[in-house]
């Protein structure tokens, strides 16, 4: 028996496929993530929808949902190393 918020109707398209036996915890993160995965587009599908209809939540969330952030860039040099070249020692 599954719980439902009173008002809220059930939703079959966004039910999870359950696993068949019991997962150990590595690979409930990796079928969490595949599960989340395979539902991304029509999730992203209801919050646009919502948004065109004048949602300013859904409108948060997708824009925060498809935000593309740049990655993080490693320093190339460690500041020893910089340090020691900006003194002229190595």
């Amino acid at each position: 028996m599954s719980r439902v918020a009173k008002g809220v109707e059930k939703r079959s398209e966004f039910a999870f496929p359950l696993p068949e036996k019991p997962l150990q915890p590595a690979q409930a993160g990796r079928w969490m993530r595949k599960a989340l995965a395979e539902q991304l587009p029509e999730m992203v599908r209801g919050l646009v929808k919502g948004a065109r209809e004048g949602s300013c939540q859904h409108m948060k969330l997708a824009t925060d949902l498809l935000r593309v952030e740049e990655p993080v860039k490693r320093a190339q040099k460690s500041t020893v190393k910089r340090l020691l070249e900006e003194f002229g020692a190595e």
